[in-house]
């Protein structure tokens, strides 16, 4: 496999060791981000750039818990386009991106579970 998308140790840190919690919060990442994925292509490919920043803003918190530290700033950068509608041209780049990295960090995650 390639390299590793993601770190779990902030997951682990908040379940103070709690296995079964961090399971839990991992299976959440593995339910809620593939929907997330979808609507934010959705809502690029219908230029709702406003909902695209508010799915955008969901989904930070989640890719600031399981680390995926190569988009962490990317995901902050998609909220601000979408909400201020500045920098359009910006936001093909960070799709594209987005379409490759986050459903790679889905299934290495799901791997490990």
């Amino acid at each position: 496999m390639s390299e590793k998308l993601y770190s779990l140790e902030f997951v682990q840190e908040m379940s103070g060791g709690n296995e079964e919690f961090t399971k839990q919060l991992i299976e959440l990442f593995i339910e809620s981000v593939p929907e997330s994925i979808e609507k934010i292509n959705k809502f690029y490919e219908d230029e709702e750039y406003e909902k695209l920043g508010k799915e955008a803003h969901k989904l930070k918190s989640t890719i600031q818990t399981v680390q995926i530290p190569s988009f962490i700033e990317k995901i902050k950068d998609m909220e601000h386009i979408g909400k201020t509608g500045e920098e359009l041209d910006k936001l093909p780049g960070l799709m594209k991106e987005f379409n490759e990295i986050m459903p790679k960090a889905v299934e290495q995650i799901k791997s490990e579970v």
